[in-house]
């Protein structure tokens, strides 16, 4: 599969997303795939954050290539 650099693909996840509180998010979701191959090309992740409520909503499977930790463990 070409990934090209589109970050427009996070302003759909956004939109995508948004509207069900960043919960639910499944990554053989279509969407989700295009993010994370586009991420694991730049060597890049990406979370989403309650920052009032201090708490990580989503963290992209791509913080273990950058970070070596598991998305459940990013807090």
């Amino acid at each position: 599969m070409e990934v090209s650099n589109d970050y427009k693909l996070f302003l759909e996840f956004v939109d995508t997303y948004l509207p069900v509180g960043f919960e639910g998010i499944q990554n053989d979701d279509p969407l989700m795939l295009k993010i994370i191959a586009m991420e694991k090309r730049n060597k890049q992740y990406f979370y989403f954050a309650d920052m009032l409520q201090m708490k990580i909503l989503y963290t992209s499977p791509s913080i273990k290539q950058s970070l070596g930790i598991e998305p459940i463990q990013f807090d």
